[in-house]
């Protein structure tokens, strides 16, 4: 037992109580510790997971920016003219198409997201213009191919193209699971586009697992500090996403989102809200005469004039194309004297070019058209529609242009089908020329015998047809079937031709083509153009109608004195035949109206072009025009338009001649 004690002695020396002590306050310490340790696990637990919570959605809403972003840089990085090509019956260049692809991909992969396209609808059928791919991709086929059918596209995309909103989707095809944004637009030949950027929603989901890992592992000040840094970055990409580069302005989503907060606050009487659409007319002719450069300055100083004239709460926006959005609050006669002000001055351009512009507009109220700015700003695109259909400079919207949309465009899709169904048909109408009153010629008009709605006139399926693209094919049928008429009558029959058929590089040579099948003689054709086609693009119009003129046919320029033509370039274009607008002839009993068309039929003398006046309605017009020199006339004092076969029996029982005391008789019989 002492030898015992003594052991325990020797284990607890005469220091033991200081070491107790000691031991004591280590203890406490490590409870404090502990405690702090686990104070300080559950804060950061705290701050982990509401953080990573915070971060989820932010990166949600960062994630939609950065995606409109993309997706609405799109044309420009593509180009409108290489869309334009895409969509066009031109010829298709491989190499540059998959180099393309590349460079979308490289664009795709610094933008971090998986993939970009641009989609269009054709006879009901989603199609792709172009997506992104790799070499790899390219090499596999494993990507959307030109014109290639996107059979397993979302039902989202349907809505997005038919709504024509922009819409945020979660969605699978044979491509991967995908968080995507549809954004619609507006496309060259009046083409409705959708474009697109896909993230993988597994690179999401490993994205967030990353970020739980890297919240745990560093804890709560890396997790700020990230945080901040990450913010300050989808901070600049959200300002780039809401800015327009070149004027400076918010962008359409900037506007949507300005306008609904201005909505919503409610702070001002709403009722004299109105959202419009300035749309510019001239900036394509100013970059074909002058360059981008210059249309760019053009748009630049339009935005500076139309910010001058805001009033207090107003907004404006740059608009994708040439257009500007604006938020007002006036009436609308004091609306409409604002934003004339703009446009009462001419531009100079580099310090060489003055130019006067037009603009059109298109305006929906609130709360009496709709009550969200993606209505009022849908509603005011219809609008800005139909006043460039009607020509005038203003149209407020009403319920019945979106009716008549509807029915355009159920027009247009029976047109697809009008020509395979041998619905379309060929009038002619006469031209006598003034000194004997021989008919050696006649201009070829289409007209549509709808099998539901009967026979429609060119004014109201013409306009629709152009401005969705199909024009070249009705134009070739049309030149097809004159060609076929020409060979069975000694006969100058005339043929518009539209702005589009110059633009394309490819119609001379299916022109042709066409002549060879055919076997007509160009000699009995004459193409006519307008002087706003070619002066829409002045450079190209001039090659093709040189390639046209080569190939044997006549031309004319058709409603002169209404366009922008420049005597310079009218000089250089290799025309026969110059048509005098009917709106000059109609007021010919006005002196003033006389001496205009004198003028223009002695200007037309002196380049030895043939003059023929079209509207001519009377006889007295007929003997002022030949006074003046005219050659031939064309209008109700001859004939109204008839179809081909009614025009051939015609111009037999009058021996191809017409003759003064003649033609009353002769215009009833036919109208």
């Amino acid at each position: 037992m002492a030898e015992a004690l003594e052991h325990r002695s020797w284990l607890l020396p005469d220091d033991a109580p200081v070491r107790r002590h000691r031991l004591r306050a280590l203890s406490r310490l490590g409870k404090v510790s502990l405690s702090f340790v686990l104070i300080h696990l559950l804060v950061t637990l705290l701050f982990t997971v509401s953080g990573y919570r915070f971060k989820a959605a932010a990166d949600d809403a960062l994630l939609g920016t950065r995606l409109s972003a993309i997706v609405q840089a799109l044309p420009v990085v593509i180009g409108d003219d290489y869309l334009g090509e895409l969509l066009g019956d031109g010829p298709f260049d491989e190499p540059r198409y998959q180099a393309m692809l590349q460079r979308l991909d490289g664009y795709a992969k610094k933008a971090g997201v998986d993939s970009i396209y641009v989609l269009t609808q054709r006879g009901g059928h989603t199609l792709f213009v172009m997506d992104s791919a790799n070499t790899a991709e390219i090499a596999s086929g494993r990507y959307g191919q030109h014109l290639g059918h996107y059979d397993s596209a979302p039902p989202e995309l349907n809505e997005v193209f038919a709504q024509r909103r922009s819409r945020f989707v979660e969605y699978s095809d044979q491509f991967g699971d995908f968080r995507s944004l549809f954004l619609p637009i507006r496309g060259p030949h009046g083409s409705q586009l959708v474009l697109g950027a896909d993230v993988s929603l597994e690179a999401i989901k490993a994205e967030r697992r990353a970020c739980l890992l890297l919240f745990l592992g560093i804890g709560l000040t890396t997790f700020v500090l990230g945080l901040l840094v990450i913010a300050s970055r989808e901070l600049r990409i959200s300002e780039l996403a809401f800015e327009d580069p070149l004027t400076g302005l918010p962008n359409r989503t900037r506007f949507i989102m300005d306008v609904n907060r201005a909505i919503a606050a409610g702070h001002r009487p709403l009722s004299g809200l109105t959202v419009a659409i300035f749309d510019i007319c001239d900036v394509k002719r100013i970059n074909a005469l002058y360059g981008y450069g210059d249309g760019n300055l053009l748009l630049q100083g339009v935005a500076r004039r139309l910010a001058a004239v805001l009033g207090e709460g107003e907004l404006l926006a740059r608009l994708p194309s040439d257009g500007f959005a604006l938020l007002l609050r006036c009436d609308q006669d004091i609306c409409l004297a604002r934003l004339a002000r703009t446009l009462d001055k001419p531009f100079r351009l580099g310090g060489q070019h003055a130019v006067m512009v037009k603009a059109r507009l298109g305006l929906a109220r609130y709360p009496i058209h709709g009550r969200s700015v993606q209505d009022l700003l849908c509603y005011a695109e219809v609008a800005l529609d139909a006043a460039s259909h009607q020509a005038v400079s203003h149209v407020f919207y009403d319920p019945e242009l979106e009716q008549r949309r509807l029915q355009s465009m159920a027009l247009l899709d029976d047109f697809d089908q009008a020509i395979e169904a041998g619905e379309l048909r060929v009038f002619l109408q006469p031209k006598a020329r003034l000194s004997d009153g021989h008919i050696g010629a006649a201009e070829a008009l289409v007209r549509w015998e709808h099998p539901r709605l009967g026979l429609i006139a060119p004014g109201v399926f013409l306009p629709i047809i152009e401005d969705n693209g199909r024009i070249c094919a009705l134009s070739l049928w049309l030149l097809r079937e004159c060609m076929q008429l020409s060979r069975a009558c000694d006969l100058r029959i005339s043929v518009n031709l539209s702005v589009q058929d110059l633009e394309s590089p490819t119609f001379p040579t299916q022109v042709q083509a066409l002549l060879a099948q055919t076997g007509a003689d160009a000699a009995q054709l004459c193409l006519e153009i307008t002087e706003s086609s070619a002066m829409r693009n002045p450079e190209q119009a001039l090659v093709t109608l040189t390639q046209l003129r080569q190939l044997g046919f006549s031309l004319a320029i058709d409603d002169f004195g209404t366009g922008y033509s420049s005597l310079a370039y009218l000089s250089r274009l290799p025309v026969d035949e110059l048509k005098i607008d009917r709106s000059f002839i109609t007021q010919l009993h006005q002196p003033e109206q006389q001496e205009i068309v004198r003028a223009i039929i002695q200007l037309g003398l002196i380049m030895n072009l043939r003059l023929v006046a079209e509207g001519v309605e009377d006889r007295q017009v007929c003997t002022l025009l030949a006074s003046f020199g005219c050659h031939e006339v064309q209008g109700y004092v001859i004939a109204r338009p008839m179809p081909a076969q009614v025009f051939l029996t015609w111009l037999a029982v009058r021996a191809g001649h017409w003759t003064p005391d003649a033609l009353a008789d002769g215009a009833r019989s036919t109208a």
